[in-house]
């Protein structure tokens, strides 16, 4: 996004100033001759042009050089999965804004090895695929669906107030409002509470998961082959068990990011460490020494705003929203060659990003970027599917479309 710049003025004698650029505050202050504009997420006034390929076009008192051009993928609000227009937190019929973004019918995927699920805006789940070992949530086990349906509690009543999802080999968790995670699977067919609370945001690993509490610490359960909860490598423990670095001291996370053996979290810093297996290079401190002690990344710095880890590959996405991958052979984080990348998804060996304008790119260890579908929202990607929401569903490679009915 470009920089925002400030307002100035021309002064004609004793006239009333003239403004040469007018930054707006919502949608309401952009009215041209008795017609209504868009407040863009840049805070430049546009209006509907059919010549342009956004159908917009910023007005005459845009600033920061834009004045009278098209409006860009990169600059605009509104539509499925871009930022919400400014001030009014408007979308394009038909969408929702949460948490900044315009959301339809599903405002976030998870894919774990044979399921997915997905959480709808209202805040339940529903999930579709593989049951056998209860990791659709269903109060049972087996009974494979094509068709996606809600999770239910162990009263038989859907999932509601759910704010994230995040889904493993054959587990799914979901974080709730009040800052509490439940999760099901590995044979457990209701959701459980985990013993952690004000917790703000979680991810999946093939057999373990990890928490970022509210005050950044991370705490991580499950399998522990090699290290991937932040001890020593053991059979694991199903007891949440703290992360801390080399002085022995709690990290300060605002996300995580889980793998096959692997996890990493990005600090409020910006900054990303990781540990677990390194066998692959996937922890990107440039050398295979696996370890239970959280890493920096290296040549990442200070900039990072998103992670996501697969099968001994992840992927990190920046403030210059530039991809890095590393892992499968390369021990450096590396450049993938695409931009303007808003969110990022990784499984197996591949990866996948939305870009700005809805274009889902995906590439893979000998494989450049390349377009899988346009005009996307939320994204998921596992080892055999790759899952994007549309306005009113979703799309998977493999499943199709698991027939996602919203409310």
């Amino acid at each position: 996004m470009r920089a925002l710049a400030l307002a100035s003025v021309v002064l004609l004698g004793g006239c009333t100033p003239i403004a040469s650029a007018f930054r707006c505050a919502d949608s309401a202050a952009c009215v041209r001759e008795g017609v209504a504009g868009t407040c863009e997420a840049d805070h430049w006034c546009s209006f509907a042009d059919a010549q342009c390929d956004s159908g917009r076009r910023y007005g005459e008192f845009a600033g920061d050089g834009l004045s009278n051009l098209c409006v860009t993928a990169a600059d605009s609000c509104g539509a499925l999965g871009e930022p919400c227009c400014a001030g009014s937190n408007a979308c394009q019929s038909g969408l929702t804004c949460t948490g900044g973004v315009c959301a339809g019918c599903v405002t976030a995927l998870a894919l774990g090895d044979a399921h997915g699920c997905a959480l709808v805006h209202d805040g339940s789940v529903a999930c579709w695929g593989a049951n056998d070992h209860g990791q659709l949530g269903r109060g049972t086990s087996g009974g494979a669906g094509a068709t996606a349906a809600p999770v239910v509690d162990d009263h038989g009543v859907p999932l509601a107030g759910i704010s994230a999802i995040a889904a493993g080999g054959n587990h799914t968790c979901a974080l709730r409002g009040d800052g509490t995670v439940v999760c099901w699977g590995d044979d457990v067919a209701v959701p459980a509470v985990v013993a952690l609370t004000t917790i703000a945001a979680i991810a999946a690993g093939a057999h373990h998961t990890c928490a970022a509490l509210g005050n950044g610490a991370v705490w991580c359960w499950g399998g522990n082959d090699a290290g991937q909860l932040g001890t020593a490598p053991s059979a694991g423990s199903a007891s949440p068990v703290e992360v801390v670095d080399k002085a022995g001291a709690p990290l300060d996370a605002a996300s995580v990011a889980a793998g096959a053996t692997e996890s990493c979290a990005v600090g409020r810093d910006h900054k990303l460490v990781c540990w677990g297996s390194d066998g692959g290079g996937e922890l990107g401190d440039g050398t295979s020494a696996t370890t239970s002690l959280p890493v920096v990344a290296a040549s990442l710095g200070a900039h990072v705003v998103a992670a996501a880890a697969g099968d001994r590959f992840a992927c990190a996405l920046d403030d210059a929203q530039k991809v890095s991958c590393f892992g499968a052979g390369n021990a450096a984080p590396t450049a993938v060659a695409l931009d303007l990348a808003t969110a990022i998804a990784v499984g197996g060996t591949r990866g996948c990003a939305r870009r700005a304008g809805g274009t889902l790119s995906c590439w893979g260890p000998d494989l450049m970027p390349a377009v899988v579908r346009e005009g996307v929202g939320a994204i998921a990607v596992s080892g055999g599917d790759t899952c994007s929401a549309r306005a009113d569903g979703v799309d998977c490679a493999t499943f199709g479309d698991p027939r996602l009915a919203c409310p």
